[in-house]
């Protein structure tokens, strides 16, 4: 019998999955690892942003690696996404254990 035949059609063959690795799956595909690192996004957004800007904005959304911050001002959303969105992106990802951060949006409301 040939290697692919005995993988049933020449496919990769998998042995088993070890549980973590499985409940981490699931997990990110249900989205549920999203919203807890949403939470702690919330939390380290308010540190980083200051006690002014963090008056103004919150965490819209993280969904994908993607944080959507919501501002209440044009002005400072113009601030926020041409002048500080490297710093504040750079602060997210050393701050956030577990968390793949990889684009920071800036979204008036």
């Amino acid at each position: 019998m040939t290697g692919s035949a005995a993988t049933g059609g020449g496919g990769p063959k998998r042995g088993p999955e070890a549980l973590g690795d499985i409940l981490k799956r699931v997990l990110r595909e249900s989205g549920f690892a999203d919203r807890k690192s949403g939470d702690e996004i919330t939390e380290v957004w308010r540190e980083i942003a200051g006690p002014e800007t963090g008056s103004h904005t919150s965490i819209y959304a993280f969904r994908s690696g993607i944080v959507t911050v919501a501002v209440d001002s044009a002005p400072l959303c113009q601030e926020l996404d041409l002048f500080r969105k490297e710093e504040l992106l750079d602060a997210l990802r050393q701050k956030v254990r577990g968390s793949y951060v990889r684009e920071l949006r800036f979204r008036l409301v």
